[in-house]
Formats: structure tokens, C-alpha cells, sequence
């Protein structure tokens, strides 16, 4: 026999069913067009004689045809004449298969021959017959069906039969289901142990499915022990009682939830470590949970071995679907049992009790019933451990209820029922109505006590009482804000609403908004179109919405929501409908593991919402209604923009305080008295250009025009608006909207400023790098040949020019490089003040006799952290750059003072931070520059100087320096005035010196080590190598981080340095030597490189484990270093 998938029978025994039944009407509603013509078909059949029902008529050869049920029309030696469609449908033929086929050999099972022979036999003797049978498909199948059989005279004027066939496999098989349910439920009562019910069961399970292999595996969470009472296998013998382990059965016990475990599901389940493999491997292994409420206390399990016997989804819900029943049956036949154990003590009455029962010595439980554990939420053992009982009442009730039952025990005469709340292990409140007697137990006054759980009665009274307050407040409120409060508190009665808000939607501006928003987490959003969020979901669904993370996870996977927000823990929504229309969506949420939402929570706040948006849309045009002028008045003069309306003259007829604040005037009237043109318009040209160009088209948008200030101060502005007309379609006023967007364009400004300084010092610092490889090759060589010619030699002269210009060329790169913040710093904390103080001679003498300069320092300035040879560059720039400004002398003013910059400062200066910063000013009564110069001034090689007069590097090293020691630099100047450059270095809070001090290493030390040299230039490589061996180091030389651990793989001497370039292909020096070092932790290392933007040195400041060798260097430099590190001594 093949069962109907159980989705689709329409059994009526849970909400799950409930959906399958709709599902299975909405499957069949196609048919139900013809089903009137169906049976006006077999109304004609049986309401006819045999000899005068025949297809000669064409209204029923139609509905032959058409017919929703499969009919076969035979010749009397049950051979078929001819099918209709739903025939070759319903068993799986085509129509050519089955003509001249005998109808028994086609449908009926073997065996079943001679019985359907003499039901067809009586038909043909003129009777119309019907039965209920077994039919089998092509593919082997079988299905059943009601079979109406009527004879006929054919066309050709013979005897014939109609044959008829209806399927009911999902009518029979939800009677076997039924049936199932109804034994199983009876022989709970009527067996006469367990083992006798568990037989039965199995026996019934045998007639729903494959069931040979059958057990019952139940748990006891009071010794954590799981056991097999009844097991039939035909391969394991029953498995011993053994502790909750990581089996099939336990993992079914630990989830609570059906499992299938076919091959393919077990492996997965095995590799990801949910379980571990017990007895022999069954084909299917395939269980259910049995359950008391959310409790699981077993399992039921059938398996098969064999390849023919396959279970699937439909098995699987047969099993769940019988399990609730069986699981009832065992729990209340246990439940017998143990009545009949405990009927000495409690006259078996207390643990079958649908209300709670137990025993109370003033403390503790000395027992409880499992109404108790289900109301409390506690299991049985924690309820007996408890040390204090009255831990579960609500802090309310608990001094009264502890003083009532406490008088009773010590056999005062106190009312012996009363009602209170209590708090169970989920968090939940729940209502008792408690009756409590005393009596003697184990020798001892105790309490006994029935408690029966009345929440939902106190919660309908709750929720009736709620209702009358909404309709109430609904009238008193004096506005919408106060009303969603008042609602906020009802619901937080109602149940956990800590987290609560209200989304109400705009079908004509088609917007989102949140009137009312609480929440621990998320800030109130603003008023938004509609996206995929929860809320949207609800509103588009118009249905409640209990969104746990599975049921969230799931819907995200499906692409119905995304992530917006703090993620909660469970979200329950549901709509504000009014009218069929859903209007906005009432909202609580959860993110605490011990609150959280079920289907009573749904279902109270979904009756609520229903009061909920009739109040809210009847208090929403109230509001509206009375607001209305009101916002009208207070748009215009709430607004952020300018908001005006003028004469088409140039007037203005009414401003908002706004434009009056951006223009600089005090007062409306001030406005009202002004001539655009004149006094608003920077240039009254522009005004008519303007007039010109939008009032023909009367509407512009975002046109940027420059305005003034009251004070004369330029403003850029962007206009919108319209020309209205009146009446009569002429021209009659323009209404306006102002943004001031001067200080966007002004930062636009500054950002382009510095990507533009950016790029070109990128530009600047690789050219650098390349450069000073080739500088390193040209000195290194030149001083060599230089040490190898003696004194007199002619050359020498050639060759010191050689090193002169390389000089030049190193100078010059540094520059560079300080401009593009890739040289090497050796930042100390000072104080600017002293540096200045060291300079002032130096200073005075490079500016000259003409020029005064002048010290203003702060004695309070804080200290900075920067490389004192740096900053006394910059100094130095800036003089040079002062004086240069000064042909026929001046004054230059040095001041030094404590700032802190604010975010209004941090504006007006290229990427600065606000914070405490020391300031040091340079202000020159020079030339001044122009903006043009000014936009350009710290760029490299850029000088207002004629052709060989200056670099162009002096301004951009000290910007370069500045930015590189984490300040700032601004200039500020007017043309005939001067100029004033301000440089900001970050203060510090405290001060710790990190010089070191070391004296001199000797250059013309000479070595034995061995030096590993990793250089992928081949210049610099063979010049170092050349100058290493020549001092007595033993050089092994690689071009690559690869390279170098070959040679040292394959090397059997020490190596006692690593000399590596920083940037290599593939392998960073810094990798290299950390590679190195676990194998030689003694190893020395220097890095050299032609510019410092890497992993060792961050932002060029040299960090104080990392010795470093800066490109270009000479002969001695490298020699001193190389010496110094493997001395472990610091050069200075």
C-alpha cells in the first residue's frame, strides 16, 4: 500500500493540520468547475437504462471527456473499449496501452481476480454496483478507490460497462490514522501493563508503515538515565538502561524534535560531533520525540536494513503525528502505574492532578506533583532543593502569603484561599489561586496545598480592563505623545514591553515613521520609505509576527527581511488595521535570554491592537484636525533653510528666522525694508541675470548665486523656488528656499587641496627612493676610488666634485622625502621654546641687519614629542621664506602658546583633529601673497622666485615635516600686509625623555663576522659587499627573502648579522628576519632602505627595537653602524 503524503490530510487536530487542510482545498479547487458536470454524468448513468446510456449523446460524450474522476467504458469481456483523461492520469497509462486490455490483469492485484470477476459478472447481468478496492498504477503503485460499475449498450449496439473510479486513499488512510489514534488512545486504558500498551502500539504502527524494527526509549532526568522498555529489532538485541549518552535516541531526547537520519544525515551528524554512532547501522534510523507539553520524556524509533524499505518526509509525519497520541497514552499509563505506587501517601490522586500539588514544612517542599513543575517551570529535584520556597512568589505577595501560611502552620485559624502571582523559571508571571491545608507528615506540621494556574483568566481580565482604559484616554488625551505613553503602559501590563514602539505608515507620502519608539538598544529612527525590515514585513503581510532567530534566520534566508538595527532575541509585531487597511505596526521586543515571547504574548498584544488602531486613527484626526494651521505657522519658522516670499520686484514680504539669522540681521521688519537686488545680492547684476534667465520658466532648483551679509561678509547660497500667480494667471509673488552652503564649498575646497598635496607627495617620495638607491651606488664607488688614490693625485679633484654633487643630490632627496613624510625621525619631547631660544642668533644672522626679529613665547607652553633637528628645519624654512618676502626689511614676530582646537578651528585647517595642540606662529611684515600663491605654496618645487633663485622644496620640507610629526601647518595672508605661517604639533600630558646616549664607533674598525646581505638592487648590493669585505666581514649575499633562508638552509658557518633592505619582491625584510631569528635568536639586524613607508618604521618615526640605515649613506656611516650593532652600542 503507498500513503498520501500527510500534508495533505485534512485532519483536524493541530494548527499544522489546520494549514494542510487549507493547502489540500486550495490543491483540489481546480476541479470543482466540473464537478457539477461530473455528476450530472453520474445521475445520468444511474438514472438511465442500460440499453439507452451510451456516448451516441454528445452531451455525454463531453462530460465522458471532461470528467474529473477516471472512467473506462468495457466490452462484456472486461476488455477496455475506451478511457478518458483523467484515466490515463489517474493510473498512469496512455490511452493506447490500455484499449483491448482486460480491466481485471490492468488494475486489480493478484489474488483479487476471482472476486472482482463476480463483481463484474453481476454487473453485466444488468445490476450497478459500487464497492470500495485496492488498484494498482502502471509503475506498480497502488491507490484506493470507489469503483461505480453500470451496464451499458455500446454504440454499435452491443453490452457494455461503465466503470467509474473515485481515489479516497487520503479519506482511507486518514480513517487508518484516525483509527490508529482512537486504539491507541483506547488501549491506554485497557491494557493491562505498559508492555501489553507498548505491543499494541507497535502493532498499530505495523498498519500505518514499515514498522519491524520498533522501540520505545525513555528518559529519567532525575538519575539522567535512558531506558529501553520495549525494543524489537532484527538485528541488536534490547539495549541496557545507560546513562544520556550521544546516540540517535538521546540526540532526539536533547532536541525535541523528529529526526531522519538517513546514510547521508548520519555521517553529517557523526563528522560535526551531535552524536556517535550505537548497535548495528540501520539503513533509516528514523525517530520521534514523545512528549509532555514542551517536556520530552522518550522516544519513539522504528529502522529499516533493507534497500526496498525506505522511510522519507511523509513517514516521518505519520510518526509525529501519532507520537502526541502515544506519547499521551505511555505518560498516562505511567502516570496509572505511578498512582498505584504512591496510593498509600497520597491516595493517587496528586500526580494525575491537573492542579498543583505539594507539601510545605514553612521552608521547603518536602513534595511536589508535576502540575507543580509544569506551572513553576521547575523540574522536580530543583523544586525539592530549594532552600527557600518563597523565592518563586512576586515580591508583592511574598510578606503576606509567607505571614498567612506560616500563622496556618502553627495552627492559627487564617483563610486558607487567596490568589497571588508567582515567577517561573522562564521569567514568566503567572496567576494562583491557592488553597492550602495543614496536616501531619513524616511526623511533623507541614502544609498542603492545591494551586490551580488562573492567568489567562487574570489576563482576560487584565485585557478588559485595558480595553476601557484605551477608550477612556482615547477621549482625555491631549495629544497623540501622550496617548502612545498611555499606551506604552497598558501593554507593559500587560506583559514584558521594556522595548516598545509604534510605526505608523503614510500611504500618500508613502513614508515610514516611528511616533513612539523605547528601546535599550537602538536610538528612534527616522521617518523613512519602505524597506525589507520587520516592521515592513508586517505591514506588507498585514499579519502577526513572532520572529524568534530561527524564525528570523529563516526569513532573511528566503530574502522576505534583512538586518536593521540592534539584533533582538524575539521581536512580536503586529498590525494596526483599520478597515481591512493596515495602518502601522505595534512593536515589542526582547534582547534577554530570560524574557522571552510565546503565543500568549501574540495573541494579547494582537488583541489589543485591534482597540489600539481604532484609537490611534480616531486620536491621529483629532490631532491632525487641530494641528493642522498650526504646523502650517511653524513650518516656515521652524525651518533650517531660509524660507522667504518677495514681490517679483525684488521685496521681501515675509522671511523666517532663519534668513534673517544667515543674512545677519536682528529683526523681520530689518528684511522687510531691504532691496534684493541692492542689499542681498553681492552683485545687483546678478539679481537680473537671475531674474532673466528662471522667472520665465517659473521654477528653479539648487541655483548658486553669491550674497552678502549684513556686514558685508560674502556668502554663497543656493536658491529654489517657484513663481506663483494669482487669479488672473499673472505673475504675483515668489516664494523661495535659501541654503547657505558657504562652508561646504569652502571644505570641497580644502579636501581637493589635500588629495592634490597627497598625490603629488606619493609622486615625490618613490621618485626619492629610486633616486637615492642610485645616489648610494655613485658615493659608494666614488669613495672608494677616492681611498684608493693617494693625496697628490689629479683625479682626486674630479672625483670630490663627483661626491659634491651626489651630496647635493642627497640634500635634495631628502627633501623630498620630508615633504612626502617617508624620512626618518628620531622624535624626542621638547619644548618649542627652547628651540627657538637656540636659534635666535642663528635666526637674527640669516636674516640680516634689516630685518627685526622679535620672540613672543608662552613660558606655559606644553611639551611635544618630534625630531629637534626636524622642527629647527622648518624654522629655518620659514625664516628664509620670510625674509626672501622682505627685500627692503621688516619685522619677523616668533610666537610659541598653548591652543586648543575645536571643531569650528579643525575646519579651517586641512584634516586637523581637535585637541590640545602647542602653537608656534612665524608673522612677517613681507610682500603678502594672493590666493593663487597661496593654493600652492607648500607644494615642491613651486617659487614665485626667478628661474635659479630657489628650489621650490623650502615650504613643502617644512609641510612635509610638520605632517609627518602628526601637526599641522596653515598660512594666513594679504597681499601689502604680510603673511603669518602657524604650525600645530599635537601636547602632551606627560613628559619621559627617550634619548639614549652612546659615544662613537671608531669607522675604521675592522671585523671578522659574517654578514648575511639581502639587496635585490644589484648596484647597491655588489657596493655593499664591496665595502664589507674590504673592512674584513665575510658577506654572503642574497637577492631575495627566499634566497637568503637557501643560503642559510645550506650555510655551516654562524651568520651574526642580517643587513636587509626593507621593500622586497615577495618576502619583507621584516619577515625575513623574523623568520631568522626563531632559528638564530642572537641574530643581529639592520634595516636600510630609500624611504620608510613600511612595516618598520610607521610613519617614519624609527621605533626603538628597529636599528635603521637610511639611503643614501657613505662607506663610513655603514661601516659605524654595522660596527656599533654588533657591539650592541647605540650610535648618536
Amino acid at each position: 500500500m503507498t500513503l498520501v503524503p500527510f500534508c495533505n490530510l485534512p485532519i483536524v487536530c493541530n494548527r499544522l493540520a489546520f494549514r494542510r487542510i487549507v493547502r489540500t482545498s486550495a490543491d483540489n479547487s481546480s476541479s470543482t468547475e466540473n464537478m457539477a458536470d461530473h455528476k450530472d454524468f453520474r445521475q445520468s448513468l444511474v438514472a438511465n437504462g442500460a440499453a439507452e446510456t451510451s456516448l451516441g449523446d454528445e452531451r455525454l460524450r463531453t462530460f465522458f471527456e471532461n470528467s474529473p474522476e477516471a472512467i473506462a467504458i468495457l466490452h462484456s469481456d472486461l476488455t477496455i473499449e475506451r478511457v478518458n483523461l483523467e484515466f490515463t492520469r489517474t493510473f498512469g497509462y496512455q490511452a493506447d496501452e490500455v484499449v483491448g486490455v482486460d480491466i481485471r490483469r490492468l488494475l486489480c492485484e493478484e489474488g483479487s481476480t476471482a472476486t472482482d470477476y463476480a463483481f463484474f459478472e453481476r454487473a453485466l447481468a444488468g445490476e450497478t454496483l459500487s464497492l470500495e478496492a485496492t488498484r494498482k498504477r502502471k509503475d506498480g503503485t497502488t491507490l484506493e478507490v470507489s469503483v461505480l460499475v453500470r451496464p451499458i449498450t455500446t454504440e454499435d449496439g452491443r453490452l457494455g460497462l461503465y466503470s467509474i473510479y473515485r481515489e479516497i486513499t487520503q479519506q482511507k488512510q486518514m480513517e487508518r490514522l484516525q483509527s490508529a489514534l482512537y486504539r491507541i488512545a483506547d488501549k491506554a486504558n485497557s491494557a493491562l501493563d505498559l508492555q501489553e500498551l507498548y505491543k499494541a502500539i507497535h502493532s498499530i504502527l505495523q498498519e500505518l508503515m514499515y514498522a519491524k524494527n520498533c522501540y520505545i526509549a525513555l528518559h529519567d532526568p532525575v538519575t539522567d538515565m535512558v531506558s529501553f522498555p520495549y525494543f524489537v529489532d532484527e538485528k541488536d538485541p534490547p539495549f541496557p538502561p545507560h546513562r544520556f549518552g550521544k546516540g540517535l535516541t538521546e540526540y532526539v531526547l536533547r532536541m525535541g524534535k523528529a529526526l531522519l537520519a538517513t546514510p547521508d544525515s548520519l555521517e553529517e551528524l557523526v563528522r560535526r560531533g551531535d552524536l556517535e554512532r550505537a548497535g548495528s547501522p540501520s539503513l533509516d534510523w528514523m525517530g520521534v520525540p514523545l512528549k509532555k507539553g514542551d517536556h520530552t520524556f522518550g522516544t519513539l524509533v522504528v529502522q529499516s536494513y533493507r534497500e526496498n524499505v525506505r522511510y522519507g518526509e511523509h513517514e516521518k509525519e505519520i510518526l509525529t503525528f501519532v507520537s502526541q497520541q502515544i506519547a499521551n497514552a505511555v505518560e498516562h499509563r505511567r502516570n496509572q502505574e505511578a498512582v498505584r505506587e504512591s496510593e498509600n501517601k497520597f491516595r493517587g490522586l496528586a500526580e494525575t492532578a491537573v492542579q498543583a500539588i505539594f507539601i510545605y514544612d514553612g521552608a521547603r517542599f518536602l513534595y511536589v506533583n508535576a502540575a507543580t513543575e509544569a506551572i513553576f517551570g521547575y523540574s522536580r529535584r530543583e523544586l525539592l532543593a530549594m532552600e527557600d520556597a518563597w523565592s518563586l512568589v512576586d515580591p508583592e505577595s511574598r510578606n503576606w502569603t509567607r505571614q498567612r501560611l506560616l500563622q496556618q502552620l502553627n495552627g492559627s485559624a487564617e483563610p486558607t484561599r487567596f490568589e497571588f502571582k508567582i515567577t517561573t523559571r522562564s521569567n514568566e508571571e503567572r496567576w494562583l489561586d491557592f488553597s492550602s491545608n495543614r496536616i501531619e507528615f513524616e511526623r511533623r506540621a507541614a502544609i498542603v496545598a492545591t494551586a490551580v494556574d488562573i492567568t489567562q483568566r487574570k489576563k482576560a481580565e487584565q485585557l478588559q480592563s485595558a480595553l476601557y482604559r484605551i477608550a477612556e484616554e482615547t477621549s482625555e488625551a491631549r495629544d497623540l505623545d501622550e496617548f502612545y505613553r498611555f499606551i506604552h503602559r497598558v501593554v507593559a501590563g500587560l506583559m514584558h514591553a521594556e522595548n516598545f514602539y509604534i510605526a505608523l505608515f503614510d500611504d500618500k507620502s508613502e513614508m515610514l515613521s516611528f511616533p513612539y519608539f523605547v528601546d535599550e538598544e537602538d536610538e528612534r529612527p527616522e521617518k523613512k520609505t519602505l524597506g525589507k525590515g520587520l516592521t515592513e514585513y508586517v505591514l506588507r503581510t498585514g499579519q502577526p509576527l513572532l520572529a524568534t532567530p530561527a524564525v528570523f534566520e529563516d526569513l532573511i534566508a528566503r530574502g522576505e527581511v534583512e538586518a536593521i538595527g540592534a539584533p533582538s532575541l524575539d521581536w512580536l509585531g503586529v498590525p494596526l488595521i483599520i478597515s481591512d487597511k493596515v495602518i502601522g505596526v505595534l512593536v515589542v521586543q526582547t534582547y534577554r535570554e530570560n524574557i522571552r515571547y510565546r503565543q500568549t504574548e501574540k495573541d494579547i498584544l494582537t488583541f489589543v491592537s485591534q482597540h489600539v488602531a481604532a484609537a490611534i486613527e480616531h486620536k491621529r484626526s483629532e490631532d491632525q484636525l487641530r494641528s493642522s494651521e498650526q504646523r502650517y505657522r511653524s513650518l516656515v519658522q521652524s525651518a533650517v533653510y531660509g524660507i522667504y516670499r518677495s514681490t517679483v520686484d525684488g521685496h521681501f514680504i515675509a522671511v523666517n528666522p532663519a534668513l534673517i539669522a544667515m543674512l545677519g540681521y536682528q529683526t523681520e521688519d530689518e528684511m522687510l525694508s531691504l532691496n534684493i537686488a541692492r542689499d542681498v545680492y553681492l552683485d545687483s547684476s546678478d539679481r537680473e541675470n537671475f531674474v532673466a534667465e528662471f522667472m520665465s520658466l517659473k521654477r528653479w532648483e539648487g541655483v548658486e548665486v553669491k550674497w552678502k551679509r549684513k556686514d558685508g561678509k560674502s556668502i554663497t547660497v543656493r536658491l529654489s523656488g517657484r513663481l506663483v500667480s494669482d487669479e488672473a494667471g499673472e505673475a504675483g509673488y515668489v516664494e523661495g528656499i535659501v541654503e547657505d552652503v558657504t562652508e561646504r564649498r569652502m571644505l570641497e575646497q580644502q579636501l581637493r587641496q589635500s588629495q592634490k598635496m597627497e598625490a603629488v607627495g606619493r609622486l615625490a617620495g618613490g621618485v626619492a627612493h629610486d633616486f637615492n638607491n642610485l645616489l648610494t651606488v655613485i658615493r659608494g664607488y666614488t669613495e672608494i676610488l677616492l681611498s684608493d688614490l693617494p693625496p697628490g693625485d689629479v683625479r682626486r679633484a674630479e672625483l670630490e666634485e663627483i661626491m659634491k654633487a651626489s651630496d647635493r643630490a642627497g640634500s635634495l632627496t631628502r627633501q623630498l622625502l620630508a615633504f612626502s613624510r617617508q624620512q626618518v625621525l628620531a622624535p624626542k619631547v621638547l619644548n618649542l621654546n627652547t628651540i627657538v631660544q637656540n636659534m635666535h642668533n642663528l635666526l637674527r644672522r640669516l636674516l640680516g641687519e634689516d630685518i627685526d626679529l622679535q620672540t613672543v613665547l608662552d613660558p606655559e607652553i606644553g611639551h611635544v614629542k618630534a625630531d629637534p633637528s626636524q622642527i629647527e628645519q622648518v624654522l629655518m624654512n620659514l625664516a628664509v621664506n620670510a625674509r626672501d618676502a622682505m627685500p627692503m626689511g621688516g619685522r619677523l614676530t616668533i610666537e610659541t602658546t598653548n591652543v586648543e582646537l575645536t571643531e569650528n578651528w579643525s575646519r579651517d585647517i586641512i584634516s586637523a583633529k581637535p585637541g590640545p595642540y602647542v602653537m608656534i606662529a612665524m608673522t612677517d611684515s613681507g610682500a603678502g601673497m594672493d590666493e593663487a600663491t597661496k593654493a600652492r605654496v607648500f607644494e615642491p618645487f613651486f617659487t614665485t622666485k626667478e628661474q635659479g633663485k630657489g628650489t621650490g622644496l623650502g615650504l613643502s620640507t617644512a609641510y612635509g615635516i610638520v605632517k609627518q610629526s602628526d601637526g599641522y601647518i596653515s598660512v594666513y595672508s594679504e597681499v601689502g600686509i604680510g603673511s603669518t605661517f602657524k604650525v600645530y604639533l599635537p601636547r602632551m600630558d606627560t613628559v619621559r625623555d627617550t634619548s639614549n646616549a652612546a659615544g662613537p664607533i671608531p669607522a675604521n674598525d675592522r671585523g671578522s663576522e659574517t654578514v648575511l646581505l639581502v639587496e635585490d638592487e644589484e648596484g647597491v648590493r655588489k657596493l655593499v659587499r664591496g665595502i664589507l669585505s674590504r673592512q674584513g666581514y665575510h658577506v654572503l649575499e642574497a637577492t631575495s627573502g627566499e634566497e637568503a633562508l637557501e643560503i642559510v638552509r645550506e650555510s655551516t658557518q654562524k651568520i651574526d648579522m642580517l643587513l636587509s633592505d626593507v621593500v622586497l619582491v615577495g618576502m619583507s625584510g621584516r619577515e625575513l628576519s623574523e623568520r631568522l631569528r626563531i632559528q638564530m635568536p642572537s641574530l643581529k639586524v639592520i634595516y636600510m632602505s630609500g624611504y620608510t613607508d613600511d612595516a618598520i618604521v610607521r610613519h617614519g618615526v624609527l621605533t626603538e627595537s628597529a636599528e635603521f640605515l637610511q639611503k643614501p649613506f657613505t662607506s663610513d656611516s655603514l661601516l659605524r653602524k654595522v660596527r656599533a650593532v654588533l657591539q650592541k652600542r647605540q650610535l648618536q
